[in-house]
């Protein structure tokens, strides 16, 4: 419950308040106002069931849809369905999210292509081109990565984006002094940090491999919790917690994952 408010604060902390024609932004706020989620996804379905032809409904009736599968189906429709309205710019955005989050990075990438494309002038443009050019780095096309992390870092100076577009883009230019440097790549000591947890040792694959394709040195650990089994994502071996806490606030901050500093099993 806490994640999903989180990704809820953080989805209205992005995007600035826009009128709808039948129902208003402040009305759904107003809404969501005590972080009730369960009557607030009610109303919200009530409201979107009264006035079907409004984005601003049907928008947040897909933020707060629980089913993933479902809220993907939403965004999509109102990313075409309501056209040429922030409304279709945040879906789109929210889609590439999505995919980013679950590693299909191909699709990822499209959706934030698409969103550039159609809305240039949109205020998600920094964050769409910094994460299609980290897509890209990521699926591994080293060529074309440095032309769009570049353009990424000159077209929005000042902004989160363009310093971790500068951020990776000096990676790539020095990764023999990145490597020397880098605290995640140091020998063996007590603390690592916990990216991902999951009962399905898949999941935990798949995510293993897309941080190994990003350049971190990740592995899978299998524990026991009670009759319960799962499978820990861990990357980094670090000296000391600080340490450990740096690098975990820098890939919650570049990734949008929950990062937990935990004690190594040497």
């Amino acid at each position: 419950m806490k994640k999903i408010r989180l990704i809820l604060a953080v989805a209205l902390w992005l995007f600035p308040l826009a009128a709808s024609s039948q129902v208003s932004e402040e009305d759904m706020l107003a809404l969501l106002e005590k972080n009730d989620l369960a009557s607030a996804r009610e109303k919200v379905s009530q409201v979107y069931r009264k006035y079907p032809s409004s984005a601003t409904a049907a928008y947040f009736h897909a933020l707060l849809e629980e089913n993933a599968d479902n809220a993907i189906k939403l965004f999509q429709e109102i990313s075409t369905r309501f056209q040429n309205t922030v409304y279709a710019e945040r879906a789109l955005f929210r889609l590439g999210q999505y995919h980013f989050a679950n590693g299909t990075y191909q699709r990822a990438r499209q959706y934030f292509l698409n969103l550039l494309e159609q809305y240039p002038a949109s205020n998600l443009a920094p964050q769409a081109a910094y994460y299609a050019a980290k897509s890209l780095l990521i699926i591994g096309n080293s060529p074309q990565i440095r032309d769009e992390l570049s353009r990424c870092a000159e077209k929005y100076p000042g902004t989160w984006m363009a310093n971790f577009a500068a951020e990776d883009l000096a990676k790539l230019k020095s990764p023999a002094n990145h490597q020397a440097n880098d605290p995640k790549k140091q020998p063996a000591a007590p603390y690592t940090v916990q990216i991902g947890a999951y009962a399905n040792r898949e999941n935990a694959a798949s995510q293993q491999r897309s941080f190994s394709q990003a350049g971190y040195t990740a592995l899978i650990k299998e524990k026991n919790e009670g009759r319960r089994i799962y499978y820990q994502v861990l990357v980094g071996e670090f000296a000391n917690r600080n340490q450990a806490r740096a690098f975990a606030d820098e890939v919650q901050r570049k990734y949008k994952l929950r990062c937990n500093v935990v004690k190594r099993e040497l």
